[in-house]
């Protein structure tokens, strides 16, 4: 088991793959109201709407 970030990202070999892999989920910062919804509704929006 990794101590410190460091070792837990010089173990994987691929940090992509370690974050995409994650199991803690979304993380939701406290008393802040989210900005964006996640990353493929926001992909949809830039391709199915426009701005002004």
């Amino acid at each position: 088991m990794a101590n410190t970030l460091q070792e837990l990202i010089d173990r994987s070999g691929n940090t992509v793959d370690l974050l995409r892999g994650s199991k803690l989920g979304t993380y939701i910062y406290p008393a802040v109201p989210t900005e964006f919804s996640n990353w493929r509704r926001e992909q949809k929006a830039w391709r199915h709407t426009a701005v002004l």
